[in-house]
């Protein structure tokens, strides 16, 4: 029974309920105003005043208990009491609607009970409406008036209104059958849509879980690329020293050369101005260029926060004055060809890093291989819209399965010569992520071929 009649209802079926009170207590004074003005001159106006009366009492007893559930609607025992409360205060509603059918057919003719008939079948289908959110306070309503017009017409003994009160029976089973399938479609969307409610909330804890994740995982790679990136330089850094020494090596034995000739000279009494004027000059000349190498090294390292415009044979040219001396020492050959008009907008040393870190990968391919005159080929050209700078040498080239994965990070084919396998890595990030273009690599004829590619940014004529 309580599966039909349950005295438990989801709070927003009683929401549901108490937003309908007005209406249907409208409803219900209208409906009594009616019965006053149709039976005036037809009932004993005591008995039908003291019936309206009754009716009105009906109608501020039913706004004073929705009230107060409403106030108390979040304690589950206050909301089940005053639900107790509605349901006899709208049993005693039809009580008095069906005690109407009974002092109609004491008082008045036969053709006003099939009016109050009419009158109640109205109050009982629209009430299907008002009252269906709570079943219980439908079926206590509707009982009482259903019970006390059957018998009212069966009292009455007449032919057509005893087939009217079985009739009234198939009547009962089709509002109070409308009625529950109401509740329970009111029922059903409102689990309906606390589940969809649990299920977006389900979802945005999900969704922030996953952005958590995310964040998570994009730090921990900002932080193994910033890790990868510190190993690169630290790598190039140990290049840099060797291609220091390289660098000042000859002239500081030309300082050394000049410095033991002088000193000869003054040992020997020889004062010469202009010969000593002159290898004065050459060691200032031998010291200027040490400082503007370490220019170089110190600048090498130091991160560009702003785009800047340039040549991308300068790239080539900067990378060069730095690994240029160590390329002529182990004899290896390099051949350039600038021929781009246009500028880039990009990052000056950043490019020079990476520009650096090929042409010292050819070279030590170069002397891994053994090549017979080696060479590396430097060239820089334009098209339309990008400037293209290629580093090339006459190594052999690449295996094809080596090529589809030489920018991986940590892979490298100098095992034995302590390789990082970052160098190309950082290049390719260094390009794409940093100066928004494209560095990839192929076999040509005599070796493989690197080439960095970026956005053209005017046409300059030097």
């Amino acid at each position: 029974m309580k599966q039909y009649l349950p005295l438990s209802y989801h709070i927003d079926l009683v929401k549901l309920f108490i937003s309908l009170s007005h209406k249907s207590a409208f409803a219900a004074f209208l409906s009594s105003l009616f019965i006053m003005v149709v039976f005036y001159n037809h009932l004993p106006i005591d008995i039908l005043a003291s019936w309206f009366g009754l009716s009105l009492l009906y109608i501020i007893l039913k706004l004073a208990v929705v009230n107060r559930l409403l106030l108390h609607i979040d304690n589950d025992r206050q909301r089940a009491y005053y639900i107790r409360l509605l349901i006899a205060v709208t049993f005693f509603s039809g009580l008095l609607w069906g005690s109407l059918s009974w002092i109609v057919v004491m008082y008045t003719e036969t053709s006003y009970s099939f009016l109050v008939l009419g009158i109640l079948f109205g109050l009982m289908s629209g009430a299907i409406s008002t009252f269906s959110p709570l079943f219980i306070v439908y079926v206590a309503y509707c009982t009482p008036m259903i019970m006390m017009l059957f018998t009212s017409f069966v009292y009455s003994a007449e032919e057509v209104r005893t087939y009217i009160a079985i009739m009234l029976l198939l009547f009962v089973y089709i509002i109070i059958s409308a009625s529950y399938r109401m509740y329970r479609s009111l029922e059903e969307a409102i689990n309906l849509k606390n589940l969809v409610e649990a299920s977006q909330r389900e979802l945005e804890e999900i969704n922030l879980s996953l952005e958590s994740r995310i964040e998570e995982a994009v730090q921990k790679s900002r932080d193994q690329e910033l890790k990868m990136l510190q190993q690169s330089r630290l790598a190039q850094m140990g290049e840099m020293i060797s291609m220091i020494a390289h660098q000042w090596r000859q002239p500081l034995s030309a300082i050394a050369s000049t410095a033991a000739s002088l000193k000869l000279k003054v040992g020997l009494n020889r004062y010469d101005k202009e010969y000593f004027d002159d290898n004065i000059e050459k060691i200032s000349q031998f010291s200027q260029h040490l400082s503007n190498t370490i220019d170089d090294f110190r600048h090498f390292f130091k991160s560009n926060k702003n785009e800047e415009e340039f040549l991308m044979c300068e790239v080539a040219k900067g990378s060069l004055s730095i690994i240029g001396t160590s390329l002529e020492n182990k004899n290896i050959t390099v051949t350039t060809s600038y021929h781009s008009s246009y500028s880039v907008l990009s990052y000056f040393n950043e490019l020079k890093q990476v520009c650096l870190n090929l042409i010292k990968n050819a070279e030590d391919v170069l002397l891994l291989k053994e090549v017979e005159h080696p060479t590396i080929w430097i060239r820089t050209y334009n098209d339309a819209t990008h400037v293209y700078l290629e580093i090339a040498d006459n190594a052999g080239g690449l295996d094809e399965a080596i090529l589809e994965k030489i920018f991986d990070p940590y892979f490298t084919t100098k095992e034995r010569y302590d390789g990082t396998g970052l160098g190309l890595y950082m290049s390719k990030t260094i390009i794409e992520e940093h100066c928004g273009g494209r560095l990839y690599v192929n076999n040509t004829e005599h070796g493989a071929c690197f080439s960095i590619v970026l956005k053209a940014h005017e046409q300059r004529d030097d």
